[in-house]
C-alpha cells in the first residue's frame, strides 16, 4: 500500500463575510455607495445602451451594470433578453468540535474519499464533500439553508473512515448554500454584444470566491477601456455558441 499527497504552503482560506466587508470599506473612499437589502427589479436601456437600474427603492441612473447576481444571474440577464444556461446545486457543510489535543492541521482535500476539512476558528472543524459528486438540484428561491440528516450522514461517513478520532466529536450543526454552475463549470465574464454598458460576471461554480479578485480587476480594466493583464476572452459569454468551452485539470471543468 502506498500514499501520495501534494502540499501548497502559500494557500489558505478567508472568511467570506469579513472579506466582503473589508472590500466594501476599502472601496468607500473611491465613491462606493452600498445599498444593502435593496432588490434590483430591472435594467433600463436606451438605444441599446444601459441607462439605469430599477430597484424596489427607486431608479438608479448608470451607464454600467455588472451582472454578479450569483444564483439569480439568469433572472437579471432575462431583463435584457439574455438566456444563460445555468444549473444550481445544493452544497452543504457540517461542523464538529475539535477534540482536545487534536493539534494544528491545514486545509485538507481527500480525493480518495471525496471530502475536505479545515479548522474553523480555534475549536471547530468544518467538513464537506469533494468532487466529483452528484449535483443536487435546488431552486435558488427555495433553498433550505439547514443541514439535513441524510447529507450529514454522507459527509460523516468518509470523515470518520479517514479520521476515526472524530467519530465521537460533538456535532455542532451545519448549513447549506448554492453553487451556480455553467455548462463548463467556469465563470462567464465579459460584455454582451449589442448591449453597451452591460457586463457579466457569473457562474463561479464553487470557485468564484478565489477567482473573484483577479477576474474582477481585469473586468474593471475592460470596463474602463484599458487592456487587462489577464485575457478574459476565454471566459466570454459567447464561447459556448463558438464551440470553445473551457477545459482544465481543476474540478468538474476537466470533463468538458
Amino acid at each position: 500500500m502506498w500514499y501520495a499527497a501534494s502540499s501548497s504552503l502559500e494557500s489558505g482560506y478567508a472568511d467570506p463575510t469579513r472579506t466582503t466587508e473589508n472590500l466594501v470599506a476599502a472601496a468607500r473612499p473611491w465613491g462606493l455607495e452600498l445599498r444593502s437589502g435593496v432588490e434590483a427589479t430591472g435594467v433600463r436601456l436606451r438605444g441599446g445602451r444601459v441607462v439605469a437600474v430599477k430597484t424596489r427603492d427607486g431608479t438608479i441612473e448608470t451607464n454600467v451594470v455588472v451582472n454578479a447576481a450569483g444564483p439569480w444571474a439568469g433572472r437579471v440577464g432575462s431583463w435584457l433578453g439574455l438566456r444563460y444556461s445555468l444549473r444550481w446545486s445544493r452544497e452543504s457543510d457540517l461542523f464538529v468540535e475539535m477534540p482536545a489535543g487534536f493539534g494544528d492541521f491545514p486545509v485538507v482535500s481527500d480525493p480518495g474519499l471525496r471530502f475536505y476539512l479545515r479548522p474553523c476558528g480555534e475549536d471547530r472543524i468544518i467538513v464537506g464533500l469533494g468532487a466529483p459528486k452528484d449535483i443536487e438540484p435546488v431552486d435558488p428561491d427555495d433553498c433550505d439553508s439547514g443541514l439535513d440528516p441524510g447529507t450529514r450522514e454522507r459527509i460523516e461517513r468518509p470523515l470518520f473512515e479517514r479520521i476515526p478520532a472524530l467519530a465521537n466529536a460533538r456535532h455542532l450543526g451545519g448549513y447549506a448554500s448554492i453553487y451556480t454552475i455553467t455548462d463548463d463549470w467556469h465563470p462567464i465574464v465579459g460584455p454582451e454584444p449589442g448591449i453597451e454598458g452591460y457586463y457579466a460576471f457569473l457562474g463561479g461554480s464553487g470557485h468564484g470566491f478565489k477567482l473573484g479578485p483577479p477576474i474582477g480587476e481585469a473586468l474593471a480594466d475592460v470596463i474602463c477601456g484599458e487592456t487587462p493583464e489577464i485575457d478574459l476572452s476565454p471566459f466570454r459569454p459567447g464561447r459556448f455558441i463558438d464551440g470553445e468551452p473551457l477545459t482544465s485539470a481543476w474540478g468538474e471543468g476537466n470533463r468538458g
